[in-house]
């Protein structure tokens, strides 16, 4: 309660003690997360939880009569589930829009119609809002899925449909062009970026591997592929 009221008031070394405290807490949630949704990695699920943690330190009145971990796991379980929708879609979108999108697809189950009248009625969402966020409404679709003619009949997969890839880009006459891009970049960024693709005989690799190498954390060398990724972008820009 001490830590508690002291960081509502704003002092940090409260906040930070109640997060370092509750770790044990908060690996266990992270974990059984982890096991309904193993395709999300361990280490990115921990951050988001930590942020989550973070959270509920700077909100938490130990006058309610709540206990921390009983107002913390609210915290936790809103910043992982938001990351899992995230990742679910093909796109990441901006956090209140992952919202918003949440409701909409709540409201087409709950009035089994997709026009944008009624959802915008329901959502209380501008209809313009709910026009752009609809199509993301929809999951994914696999290539192996079998197309289906006017008939009913299955077809071809969608994989069937698509036209061939018959030289190997790296092969290819713009592979010269990529290398004069990646032999700009620094030396580190250049080798991370290649071996996070297998690219120009390296290894692919995963972000751990690549850690190991450096001797440097998962997220530091994820760091580094964005930005070698986005200077690449506006060096081929400048190229082009």
């Amino acid at each position: 309660m001490e830590l508690g009221t002291r960081a509502l008031s704003g002092d940090i070394s409260a906040r930070n003690e109640l997060v370092m405290h509750n770790q044990r807490f908060l690996l266990k949630m992270v974990g059984e997360f982890h096991a309904r949704h193993p395709a999300l990695e361990y280490d990115d699920l921990y951050s988001e939880a930590n942020l989550g943690l973070m959270r509920a330190a700077e909100k938490y009145d130990p006058s309610t009569g709540n206990r921390f971990v009983t107002y913390a796991r609210f915290w936790i379980m809103q910043s992982l589930g938001r990351f899992a929708d995230q990742w679910a879609l093909p796109l990441r979108l901006p956090e209140h829009r992952a919202d918003e999108l949440k409701r909409i697809r709540s409201a087409v189950l709950e009035t089994s119609s997709t026009d944008p009248a009624t959802l915008s009625s329901t959502t209380g969402l501008e209809e313009e809002t709910v026009k752009m966020l609809l199509p993301y409404t929809s999951g994914t679709m696999s290539l192996d899925t079998p197309v289906r003619t006017p008939d009913g009949e299955e077809g071809e997969s969608f994989a069937d449909l698509l036209l061939p890839v018959s030289v190997d880009f790296l092969e290819g006459p713009m592979a010269s062009e990529l290398w004069d891009v990646l032999q700009q970049l620094p030396e580190r960024q250049r080798e991370v970026l290649m071996h996070r693709h297998g690219a120009f005989g390296r290894r692919k690799m995963t972000l751990q591997e690549i850690a190991d190498m450096y001797g440097i954390t998962r997220e530091r060398v994820r760091q580094i592929e964005v930005q070698a990724t986005n200077m690449c972008r506006r060096l081929g820009r400048r190229l082009a």
